[in-house]
């Protein structure tokens, strides 16, 4: 099967180069046909000799008639917003600069957090640092207290297995007696 695709008659490196100036030229275009596009967008003759009412028809409209790249006109349009400079464009890489307008808008797009100051009197700080110290000296008590208990239990523990094995041989002796009764009775009746 013989391939469409010509071979190449000069060098990698130089067909290379000319690949990349072509795709800064691709992308000077791009941006001179986005700067055309932005100034119909604006023109108020425009949208209503083609009846279109908001900025989302008048998009639509320019996205159908002049198609070509992957991103569409609202896209270019912002990253005409952000990159003004035609400097920017020949550089010829476009996804980077619309990643670039897409972080910047999802940042701008998040709430701001909105910290608010109190005004407190002196006496009322003083009060509250107090009622910390009040209560931090109760939770300090408290813990004393559950370390205490804590050690009870521990120690409440060890006695009840203590008991239960204590308890266990007496029951192993009460049998081993009752044994013994119960022969010793054996041979009186006999």
């Amino acid at each position: 099967m013989s391939s469409k695709i010509p071979k190449p008659t000069v060098g990698w490196k130089k067909l290379l180069t000319e690949a990349r100036e072509l795709q800064g030229q691709l992308c000077v275009m791009i941006y001179r046909r986005t700067k055309i596009l932005a100034q119909i967008f604006n023109d108020a003759q425009f949208r209503a000799d083609n009846s279109l009412r908001d900025d989302f028809e008048v998009a639509d409209w320019l996205d159908a008639e002049f198609k070509g790249t992957a991103l569409g006109f609202l896209q270019l349009r912002a990253m005409l917003e952000m990159f003004p400079d035609e400097a920017d464009w020949k550089a010829g890489d476009l996804a980077t600069m619309h990643e670039k307008v897409l972080t910047a808008h999802e940042e701008a797009s998040r709430p701001e957090e909105k910290r608010t100051r109190k005004s407190v009197k002196v006496a009322e700080h003083t009060e509250t640092c107090e009622d910390r110290d009040r209560w931090k000296a109760k939770a300090t008590k408290a813990e004393a207290v559950v370390e205490m208990r804590e050690s009870e239990v521990e120690r409440l523990r060890r006695e009840n297995g203590e008991l239960r094995r204590e308890n266990e041989l007496l029951h192993a002796r009460v049998r081993e007696l009752e044994s013994l009764l119960q022969r010793h009775d054996s041979l009186v009746v006999a």
